[in-house]
Parts: C-alpha cells; sequence; structure tokens
C-alpha cells in the first residue's frame, strides 16, 4: 500500500494574516486615493474662485474707471448732505434699494457700489436748435454739421437718464420711450429720443440742488446714463443691477461672478487739497469707518471736487468647507470688513 505525501499549505493562523495584511494596504491604498481625490476638489474649486476674483476685480475696475465723464461730477453738497452722483458706497449693509427702488437683500457685512456713466453709449453732439424741452424731444442726426459721423448700432434703452449737457452744466431727464431711427440710409438719418422730467425717481435726484429746473443754457450734447449697482448677494454670487425698461422698468440683475465671499469698498478723497491723499483722508476703512466730510464736497451745480479714488477688494471662497482648515484672520483685514463667522472660514479664501 503506497502511503500519499502529505503537501505544505497555509494554516488558518497565516490565511487570516495574509488577509489581514491584504486588508491594511488595500485600505492604505483607498485612503490615498481618497486624499489624493479631495486635495484635487480643493485645488481646482479654488483655482476657480482665484479665477473669478480676478475677473470681478477687472470688471469692477474698468467699469470705475469709466463712471461719471464730461460733466457729471462725482457728487455734490446739497445743503449739508453728500448727494452722490457718479459713484456711491454703501458700507458693510445687510440690504440695499436699487436705483428703481426695489430692495435686495445682500451678503451681511458687504460693501454695494452704485456706478453711473456712459457705459453702454457715448453722448452724443446736438444743435440745441433740437432740443424741444416743451415736447420732451432730442433730435439727432447721425451726420454732425462738422462731418462727424455718431453711432447708432447701439440704440439707448428706455428707463435710463438721459443728461443734457451744456458748457459746464447739465441737467438730468428720464428716457420715457424707446428712441426710434428715421428711416433712409446711413449717414442720413435722425435719432429721436422722448424724454420725462419732474417724476421725482433717482434721475431727478442726480439734478443740481436734487430737483429738475429746465435748461437755460443752450444743450450742445446729449448722453444715455447708466447706473449699475453692485452686490454680493447671500449665495456668494456677484450680482450687477443694471437700469433699464425690463420687469415694468425696475431694471434686471445679471450675475458678474460666483464664489465671491465679500466686497469692501473704501474711498479716497483729499479734503484738504494739498495734492495729497493722506492715511486720514482715506474713509470707509477701519481707521475711517465714516463717509468724507461734507464740506469736502463743494456746492452745486458743477463741483471743482478734489482728487479722489476708489480703493476695491473683492474676496472669494471654495464653495465648501475644507476638512481640518480655519483661514487666518489676517485674510480679513480688507478696510472695514467684519470677520466672517467661524463655518464660513472653513472655506479657503482668496483676495485681490
Amino acid at each position: 500500500m503506497t502511503r500519499r505525501r502529505r503537501e505544505g499549505g497555509f494554516t488558518l493562523i497565516e490565511l487570516l494574516v495574509a488577509t489581514l495584511i491584504f486588508a491594511l494596504v488595500f485600505l492604505g491604498v483607498l485612503k490615498l486615493l481618497d486624499s489624493s481625490t479631495r486635495v484635487s476638489k480643493v485645488e481646482s474649486a479654488l483655482a476657480d474662485t482665484q479665477e473669478n476674483v480676478r475677473y470681478a476685480t477687472y470688471h469692477l475696475v474698468r467699469v470705475c474707471r469709466m463712471a461719471g465723464g464730461t460733466n457729471l461730477p462725482l457728487g455734490w453738497n446739497n445743503s449739508g448732505s453728500v448727494a452722490w452722483v457718479a459713484a456711491e458706497i454703501l458700507d458693510n449693509v445687510s440690504s440695499f434699494t436699487d436705483d428703481a427702488g426695489v430692495s435686495h437683500t445682500t451678503l451681511a457685512g458687504a460693501d454695494v457700489l452704485k456706478v453711473r456713466g456712459f457705459f453702454e453709449s457715448t453722448p452724443y453732439f446736438v444743435l440745441p436748435a433740437n432740443v424741444d424741452l416743451s415736447s420732451g424731444t432730442v433730435k439727432i442726426s447721425e451726420k454732425t454739421p462738422s462731418g462727424k459721423i455718431q453711432d447708432f448700432s447701439h440704440l439707448p434703452g428706455q428707463g435710463k437718464g438721459l443728461v443734457l449737457m451744456g458748457r459746464n452744466q447739465y441737467a438730468v431727464a428720464k428716457v420715457s420711450a424707446q428712441p426710434t431711427i428715421s428711416s433712409g440710409t446711413s449717414p442720413n438719418r435722425t435719432m429721436t429720443i422722448t424724454f420725462s422730467t419732474g417724476d421725482g425717481g433717482i434721475w431727478e435726484s442726480l439734478n443740481p440742488n436734487g430737483t429738475w429746473t429746465a435748461p437755460t443754457f443752450d444743450v450742445y450734447r446729449v448722453g444715455v446714463l447708466d447706473s449699475y449697482n453692485y452686490f454680493v448677494d447671500p449665495d456668494l454670487q456677484l450680482q450687477r443691477w443694471r437700469a433699464s425698461a425690463a420687469n415694468s422698468g425696475n431694471g434686471s440683475v445679471e450675475p458678474v461672478a460666483l464664489n465671491i465671499g465679500g466686497l469692501q469698498v473704501a474711498m479716497g478723497m483729499d479734503a484738504d487739497r494739498n495734492g495729497i491723499i493722506a492715511p486720514t483722508e482715506w474713509y470707509y476703512t477701519k481707521d475711517n469707518t465714516s463717509g468724507p466730510p461734507v464740506a469736502a464736497v463743494v456746492g452745486a451745480p458743477v463741483p471743482s471736487l478734489p482728487m479722489t479714488v476708489l480703493r476695491i477688494t473683492v474676496l472669494g471662497r471654495t464653495p465648501f468647507p475644507v476638512r481640518g482648515w480655519q483661514e487666518p484672520v489676517a485674510t480679513f483685514n480688507a478696510e472695514d470688513m467684519p470677520l466672517p463667522s467661524a463655518e464660513a472660514r472653513r472655506s479657503k479664501w482668496r483676495w485681490l
């Protein structure tokens, strides 16, 4: 009888140990992959946030560089208070009213920046005889007497402001109907703009002394005035309210950038007119939370304002918290920005 030789193999204990080692290695690989995925997700979100901050800052700076223009002042002293015309800052608010009178909720602690100017169409040259104050119409020739061709490709919109300009004088009315262009071939056409006055709205308040007064001066230029109100909503979007005839004349709200956690704007004004903006002449900051002194803004109609600059800071944040992260307090030293909550600081932030 032949005896079968016993083959060597794993014992139960050896099998359990091998399985345990394999499980530990497998879990380690999974953890490594999970950590890599989380890091990649955070870095991708942070890159998007940085791009949004750059775009929002570029957009705001570009528009602010075009604020006012021609005869429009930054603001003027209206019987002891400042009436802002070309730009206005609402400091650290939780809500605001746009230029059409509609209220909006904002991200608490963020600033609101209102900017007005000729953003979408350049002012037109007109003959004084073509401005009819009694009927509220302005007729603009596509070709001026000097031979200059005026751009009619962008038709100004209803519901915006209309600035009637003379020599160092201006008056503001409201575009009350969609402008029309006569039939014919370019450059021999005529644009007709109809305007209304005395409605008590934002456009009338931009006039010298705050009310409409029919111009006693010859009008040589007219410009369609745009108004943009920038704010951060509670969903971390930088929004722009834009004056237009949309929504029954209440304008429209348009998104500008995502993942924006704050907007801070400071104003520097050379109040003593010595040609230098000193640290004490910066307003809406940690050291000086109030606005500029009324005495620094001279009277209507067209003030000779001191040198004025705006300093804009945009803060972005990832749309989700990052495990184990707490944003340093120093990140939030922008102007007079209040410190965000501990939960908000668990996101990663970038600013410009």
